[in-house]
């Protein structure tokens, strides 16, 4: 599992494991990848990749509200992602607090990049309807996409990735966050 280390009042620490016990889900016992963010308000979400080896892994967060309680997944069916294997998890937050989960999503013979999304003030994250609703070009495979939230609501997802030739960097953008992210053709 992980450890993150929360300091609750200055210079005092407390220890906590978010990550899905084994003893209670046996498929879901090798946790890595660690990605932290956390927002102006006390608000932050640890996002991981778990699972049982190199077949089969999951994307897990665990979330803090603003007072501090926080939110962990207990099993496996908690996953942002869908089997058979995800990883890369990176997770960011904009100034009025937007959050935003990307990670790379196997799906059919192809990886991809795919999103969940949780609205400022908003307690549920929307998540990708299935394996293959992803952002990137639907061929072979994609790696380590990274997320820019700005301010006025703008996005910029951008990963790279192999389409028969050479890796190249693409990139999804949104210009307002009530907009739609881009799919690069």
């Amino acid at each position: 599992g992980i450890a993150v280390a929360e300091e609750r009042t200055a210079g005092a620490f407390a220890l906590r494991s978010p990550t899905i016990r084994v003893a209670t889900d046996p498929t879901v016992a090798n946790a890595a990848q660690t990605r932290v963010a956390a927002g102006a308000n006390g608000e932050a979400v640890v996002a991981w990749s778990q699972g049982g080896g190199d077949e089969t892994s999951y994307i897990f967060a665990s979330s803090r509200d603003a007072s501090g309680q926080w939110s962990d997944p207990g099993t496996a069916q908690d996953s942002f992602s869908f089997q058979p294997r995800a990883f890369q998890p990176f997770v960011t937050t904009s100034p009025q607090g937007e959050w935003i989960l990307a990670w790379n999503q196997w799906y059919d013979v192809n990886f991809g990049v795919a999103l969940a999304r949780r609205l400022p003030g908003d307690a549920a994250w929307s998540r990708p309807e299935g394996g293959d609703d992803v952002l990137s070009v639907p061929i072979f495979y994609s790696n380590a996409p990274q997320v820019a939230l700005d301010g006025h609501g703008a996005a910029l997802v951008v990963w790279f990735q192999s389409t028969g030739g050479p890796l190249m960097v693409y990139a999804s953008e949104r210009a307002t966050a009530d907009g739609e992210l881009s799919r690069p053709a």
